[in-house]
């Protein structure tokens, strides 16, 4: 995971508590910007925390905290096992760490009654837009790679004239290409 053999000295410790309530405050540029900046430093791919949640990020920077400076993500009393337990608090759901997120968040310094979210529907709807873009994506790509087949081909000339008319256009966008391949029969 970390590429580091120490922390980095430019990275702040913080117990997971203190790491929870910056990804709880994830909207906050600041808090944003600590973790991405912790991920950076302990040099950890982006192509390992990208398609991960902010909460699973964070549970990689108190993790790789843990094993370079070991008790201090909970103290020394629990030295032995903060990592797995850490890891653990964010898959298992949201709505802790985002409890403890508005007391430290609203800088009460003493706790209070912190409401907590359910970003889990968030989450959710996050994750079928980004397998819809993916989807699209695809699309797109073999829609460019027949593009340039018909373009190679001066025999479409014809066709690719009537595609720069918009009333043909909307014409065909009501078809299926099988449609429209039936009657090149």
């Amino acid at each position: 995971m970390s590429n580091v053999s120490k922390w980095p000295e430019e990275i702040q410790t913080r117990t997971a508590e203190e790491w929870n309530a910056l990804v709880a405050n994830w909207s906050d540029a600041d808090s944003r910007a600590n973790i991405v900046n912790a991920l950076k430093a302990l040099k950890i791919p982006a192509t390992e925390y990208a398609r991960k949640q902010p909460p699973e990020r964070v549970a990689m920077i108190i993790e790789a905290q843990e094993k370079l400076v070991p008790g201090s993500t909970t103290g020394a009393k629990k030295a032995t096992a903060p990592a797995a337990g850490a890891a653990k608090a964010p898959a298992a759901g949201k709505a802790p760490a985002a409890g403890k997120a508005p007391a430290a968040a609203a800088g009460t310094g003493g706790g209070g009654g912190g409401a907590t979210v359910d970003l889990a529907p968030l989450y959710a709807r996050l994750d079928a837009t980004d397998a819809a873009i993916a989807s699209l994506a695809t699309t797109a790509s073999s829609v460019e790679t027949l593009l340039k087949l018909l373009l190679l081909n001066p025999a479409n000339k014809d066709s690719l004239d009537l595609a720069a008319d918009p009333d043909v256009l909307a014409e065909f966008a009501g078809k299926s290409i099988s449609e429209l391949a039936a009657g090149n029969g």
